[in-house]
């Protein structure tokens, strides 16, 4: 198996551009020609800084057709000044987030970690305000359930608090 160890990550002026051409075309989809055929490649399990590497159970890409594992462990993430912007089919579903700053640590898969996010959310065909958003949870990603949860979550977007426990299910919904 082949596995990539990093201590610390840290990204500053990251700008990535989602472009979604239809419901099936889009520019982050990747397909790998392997020996004249090709094979799409998913993420089926991912463990990001474990105390324990030598414990640690890493397979964080996987080819659908055969095994192809590769492993990946990062100690601390930070992600300062990015920006995402995401071209959608229709103008009314195109978006940025601008102003992105993520701080993890102790990341993995099924299991809490804590973040910290700051950002501002815009959707340009709309006539509402930006929304400011500052969080800090533990949160918890669980790939194989679709499902990605924030638990002790504390929240501020647009100066008002929000605290509690979120769920985002359903990644590939349209």
């Amino acid at each position: 198996h082949r596995k990539i160890e990093i201590n610390t990550l840290s990204i500053n002026g990251l700008s990535v551009n989602l472009i979604q051409h239809s419901a099936k075309d889009n520019n982050w989809t990747f397909v790998v020609e392997s020996k004249g055929t090709e094979s799409k490649y998913q993420t089926s399990e991912i463990h990001v800084n474990p105390k324990d590497h030598s414990q640690a159970k890493v397979q964080d890409v996987q080819n659908i057709q055969g095994s192809a594992p590769m492993g990946i462990s990062v100690d601390n993430l930070a992600i300062q000044n990015a920006q995402i912007n995401f071209e959608g089919i229709t103008p009314d579903q195109t978006w940025s987030i601008t102003k992105l700053d993520f701080k993890g640590s102790q990341l993995a898969l099924n299991q809490a970690f804590p973040v910290i996010l700051n950002l501002i959310f815009t959707k340009p065909a709309s006539q509402a305000q930006p929304l400011i958003i500052n969080l800090q949870a533990q949160a918890n990603i669980k790939i194989t359930q679709d499902r990605f949860d924030l638990e002790n979550l504390n929240a501020q977007i647009n100066h008002s608090n929000l605290t509690g426990h979120m769920v985002v299910q359903d990644f590939n919904a349209p």
